[in-house]
């Protein structure tokens, strides 16, 4: 439950998971093996205030990933991961979410067979001030909107030619040894 303030979601809260599991490799639990067919993990939650939330996510990742992020079964962001050097080593990535007032659930699945693990994840209103804690280490940090690393979906994107889903009226070509639409 909330009132305006910070969310915490801890991997042993969740309301249901699906091709992952829930493990404790660093002390504080986490959601491995986020790179299944089809895998995410859900939690279910009460907003009372509607709003946008700056997002700050702790997750693990042997290479590049990208982690989905709906709400309410819609698409609601996208948020890139960098390699942090081991499935043990958690550091944050953030980004933003509307999330409307009233029971919220809020879905985290991997995209493009890449995978991670997901530890504790914050949401706080976007333009507050917000602690987060990895690994026995705590940082404050300022966020607003405008800093977000969030790629929402529907707004312009770098996107590489080998992700597209269907191409209409153009066709696919290398130039310069990179391809493009």
């Amino acid at each position: 439950s909330s009132s305006g303030s910070t969310i915490t979601l801890n991997a042993n809260q969740n309301s249901a998971i699906y091709n992952a599991i829930v493990e404790n490799n660093t002390g504080t639990p986490d959601v491995g093996g986020m790179g299944s067919n089809g895998a995410y993990v859900d939690y279910t939650f009460n907003v009372a205030s509607a709003g946008t939330y700056n997002l700050s996510a702790n997750v693990s990742a042997a290479s590049w990933a990208a982690m989905g992020v709906s709400v309410n079964g819609g698409s609601a962001s996208e948020i890139d991961i960098n390699a942090t050097g081991s499935w043990t080593s958690y550091k944050p990535v953030t980004g933003s979410v509307y999330l409307p007032a009233g029971t919220v659930k809020l879905r985290f699945s991997n995209l493009y067979g890449t995978q991670f693990n997901l530890s504790t994840v914050t949401l706080t209103p976007s333009g507050s001030t917000s602690t987060t804690t990895s690994n026995n280490s705590t940082s404050t940090t300022t966020t607003t909107s405008n800093n977000s690393t969030t790629n929402w979906l529907g707004t312009a994107r770098s996107v590489t030619a080998d992700k597209y889903s269907a191409i209409t009226g153009a066709f696919l070509e290398s130039q310069g040894g990179m391809a493009d639409i």
